[in-house]
């Protein structure tokens, strides 16, 4: 167990110091795995800190490796990652509407009931 969060601990190490991730959330993203897989994973939760998710990792890092060889795309590389970090933030914002909502919602039906 813990290989798997100093090998997960020092890929995100490696995300951040390229500059292709600033926090737990976007690295998150860059894999393509939910936030809170990701940060049971580094608190050390064995039922998130998998085989699977340290292979997706690996995936990541070597295709990572793949593009920054000489003759890559990596402008697009970096393009598709500032998409990313776009999106996410937009689902970001997406979800804090959703949740105001919700809460507007139960305060409008308590006082439905409460009439």
């Amino acid at each position: 167990m813990e290989e798997k969060i100093t090998y997960i601990n020092e890929a995100y190490a490696r995300a951040k110091q390229r500059g292709l991730c600033r926090s737990k959330r976007e690295f998150a993203a860059l894999l393509g795995v939910n936030e809170s897989t990701i940060s049971r994973a580094f608190a050390g939760n064995n039922k998130y800190l998998t085989d699977s998710l340290v292979g997706q990792v690996k995936k990541w890092e070597s295709e990572l490796e793949n593009q920054s060889k000489p003759g890559s795309e990596d402008n697009t590389v970096k393009e598709l990652l500032s998409a990313v970090r776009d999106m996410s933030a937009t689902i970001r914002s997406q979800q804090e509407t959703i949740s105001l909502l919700a809460g507007l919602q139960k305060q409008l039906l308590k006082k439905q009931i409460e009439s």
